[in-house]
């Protein structure tokens, strides 16, 4: 079976959400597919992640700085790596860098990149953020304009959240984050901004009645800390790169 991903240059943008944690795993699983993977990421992503550890993964520089010499060898970097690559993805995508992309608030190296990113090279955003905030009608509206820009939303997960809350909000597992990639990779090239049919996230009432009950066990319950939650959330990393690995073997 052929592997689309060979010889691809993919760009990651990675925010500040929690879920960073699992970009360098994302990362990992790109360059053994033997894809050319660049990485750009938030000032808050450096809260998360390590800009070293993102580096010597994708074997490239890691920008966060916009402004930074090193990266300003050809002109602007940002066009140089918007017109040079197969597609973009960014995982996680916090609400505050979804708020900026779909408004075009371009004060940070990640969202003009996006901004300037060619038209018929596919744009993936995976949203990772807790569910009070992924239901919030400002992020619905946010998701639901990227949407209609062409944007291809990686909808949230259901689980458990590093807040303690059971619901939607958690960056898929990177072999859901790999075969979307694939998925898009795959595609006729199109110019996203004329593609209007994108299925939307909604947000019914079923899902505030069940954040409703989350929210109260929350109450009751003592909250799991962070740090055991990330430990859970690596493992089921890790077993998944297993499952895919036996997949496209």
């Amino acid at each position: 079976m052929e592997n689309i991903l060979n010889n691809k240059t993919i760009l990651l943008g990675v925010t500040g959400s929690v879920a960073a944690y699992k970009s360098p795993l994302l990362v990992r699983e790109l360059i053994k597919l033997g894809a050319n993977v660049k990485v750009v990421m938030t000032e808050s992503a450096k809260e998360f992640v390590s800009e070293l550890i993102l580096s010597n993964l994708s074997r490239n520089d890691v920008i966060s700085d916009m402004f930074d010499k090193k990266v300003q060898t050809s002109g602007a970097w940002h066009i140089k790596y918007a017109h040079e690559c197969d597609l973009m993805i960014i995982a996680p995508c916090s609400v505050n860098t979804l708020s900026k992309i779909a408004n075009s608030i371009c004060d940070n190296s990640l969202v003009t990149l996006v901004i300037a990113l060619e038209p018929t090279i596919p744009l993936l955003i995976a949203p990772a953020m807790d569910t009070t905030m992924w239901l919030n009608p400002a992020t619905q509206r946010n998701i639901n304009l990227l949407i209609q820009d062409g944007a291809i939303i990686i909808p949230p997960e259901e689980g458990e959240l590093s807040s303690g809350l059971i619901g939607p909000g958690r960056l898929p597992e990177i072999n859901v984050l790999i075969e979307e990639i694939i998925k898009a990779l795959n595609q006729p090239k199109k110019n996203r901004f004329e593609i209007k049919n994108y299925k939307q996230p909604i947000s019914n009432s079923n899902d505030k009645e069940k954040l409703n009950k989350n929210l109260q066990d929350l109450i009751d319950s003592p909250i799991e800390p962070i740090e055991k939650s990330i430990e859970k959330d690596k493992f089921n990393a890790e077993l998944n790169f297993e499952k895919l690995k036996k997949k496209l073997s």
